[in-house]
């Protein structure tokens, strides 16, 4: 896609802070909330059981599944986050309390 186009998904959720990894990207709203997207294997954009629920796979690696719209992680739901960060097989948000949670792939340490 070469020209920029609106990402569906959010319906008007105002979004103040945006980070992206190589295969997964997530957004902070203006309400503190984390919403992400990309591909979820390790848990990366916070679902859990990915094999377990219907999403899209790669037709190149039947191992990675994908979830194509934002959506909100719903661990979070509670914190105000104010800062998101992600990495090739994790993600971390940090709340306005200095508080940092992390969730992905812990095979290096979270």
């Amino acid at each position: 896609q070469p020209t920029p186009i609106r990402l569906q998904g959010l319906h008007g959720t105002r979004i103040v802070q945006i980070a992206c990894a190589k295969q997964h990207n997530a957004v902070v709203s203006a309400e503190g909330e984390v919403w992400a997207w990309g591909s979820a294997r390790y848990g990366r954009v916070g679902i859990e059981d990915v094999f377990e629920i219907d999403l899209p796979t790669d037709p190149d690696d039947e191992m990675e599944v994908f979830q194509p719209m934002p959506t909100r992680i719903d661990a979070l739901v509670g914190q105000r986050v104010v800062q998101v960060a992600c990495a090739a097989y994790h993600s971390l948000a940090l709340t306005a309390e200095g508080e940092v949670f992390a969730w992905g792939s812990g095979r290096f340490g979270l």
